[in-house]
């Protein structure tokens, strides 16, 4: 089917329009290159809908200047705020949280989160993070808690939440497992990932930090790596638009082993330099007060950052282009293969279909 008309769009390729649906809903559209994934195959391009559930996708239509282009239907839902006493801002946002009966233990306040989606400030984990962004994941059940002066109120579900100013908090989540959808996948030897299932996160006052991990498993062409917790600062990357929580890796080599791709033939090897966890950048509420957010797609991914070996052949030439130093990205059903100093190949090349 061809392309409807959208008529004029923005230069920059993004297009947001909030349709209200009701005090508890909001639905934004967001618009991508037809083709794109959860993972953009440009590093320079930034998928806006990338770590959110897609409701709907409608297209394709036909943009300015003959761009075909997709459009995501997001849908929000008022999310619980965790604030800091003193601060408008709040810092964690929750699905859902009850307050625990007191139990005896002293001076341990505890909420129990309900199945859903955690945001949490991207830019407490580092520096680098743009500003007013969050970082978020799927889980199935959680406890937020601190230590203070008991409650003495009834427990129950919460609409809010706000912990002392200086108390260091504790969130420990069981994220949702992931699967890939039937038929969509490459084989199981050739491609798999399974980001952490029990983690557990520290927040002072400023910072955030991932405290304590389980394994993580990821198989991309073939090679099949374990990945643990690392004892090092989370850092941003700007070309994947990822925040990302370092991993030890259970291998100190890349190496291609089995692929189905037919559009081009990645091969060889290369000293892994880094493993990490990557969790997608979603913006933040513009105002304190909107509690209004998309549901998160999944757990992340999980990325190999290499060094330079691996070489990518086109089947239609010999031109060989050798990567350099790269990351590859294991997120959902797909992977990317990003590097910012490839030689070889051709500037441009027509493809014939």
């Amino acid at each position: 089917m061809a392309p409807s008309s959208l008529g004029s769009l923005p230069a920059d390729a993004i297009l947001r329009a909030s349709l209200i649906g009701g005090t508890n809903s909001r639905f934004d559209l967001i618009h991508r290159d037809e083709g794109f994934t959860a993972i953009s195959p440009n590093p320079h391009e930034e998928l806006k809908s990338a770590g959110q559930v897609v409701s709907q996708t409608l297209g394709p239509f036909l943009g300015t200047g003959g761009r075909t282009i997709i459009i995501d239907a997001i849908s929000s839902t008022t999310f619980v705020p965790v604030f800091r006493q003193g601060n408008p801002q709040p810092f964690i946002y929750v699905t859902s949280a009850s307050r625990i009966p007191f139990t005896g233990i002293p001076n341990v306040i505890r909420f129990h989160l309900g199945a859903g989606t955690v945001w949490i400030s991207a830019p407490l984990f580092s520096s680098e993070v743009p500003p007013s962004t969050l970082v978020g994941v799927q889980i199935s059940s959680g406890m937020l808690m601190w230590n203070g002066n008991p409650f003495l109120g009834a427990p129950g579900a919460q609409s809010s939440i706000t912990a002392p100013a200086t108390v260091s908090l504790s969130l420990d989540l069981v994220l949702v497992e992931q699967t890939g959808a039937p038929g969509a996948n490459p084989p199981p030897a050739e491609f798999q990932v399974q980001t952490p299932q029990n983690v557990s996160f520290q927040f002072s006052p400023a910072s955030a930090s991932l405290k304590t991990s389980s394994d993580a498993n990821v198989t991309t062409l073939g090679d099949s790596f374990t990945l643990s917790l690392a004892s090092l600062p989370p850092t941003y990357d700007n070309s994947l638009r990822r925040l990302q929580l370092p991993f030890q890796t259970s291998k100190a080599k890349f190496q291609v082993i089995q692929q189905s791709a037919k559009l081009a033939t990645i091969s060889s090897s290369a000293p892994v330099t880094r493993g990490a966890w990557n969790l997608a950048l979603i913006t933040a509420p513009t105002t304190p007060s909107d509690f209004n957010l998309p549901l998160a797609s999944g757990s992340g991914g999980i990325s190999i950052s290499a060094g330079p070996g691996l070489s990518i052949t086109p089947p239609f030439n010999n031109a060989t282009i050798t990567c350099g130093a790269c990351v590859i990205l294991a997120e959902g059903t797909s992977f990317v293969l990003v590097g910012q100093n490839a030689i070889g190949g051709k500037a441009s090349l027509g493809i014939n279909l």
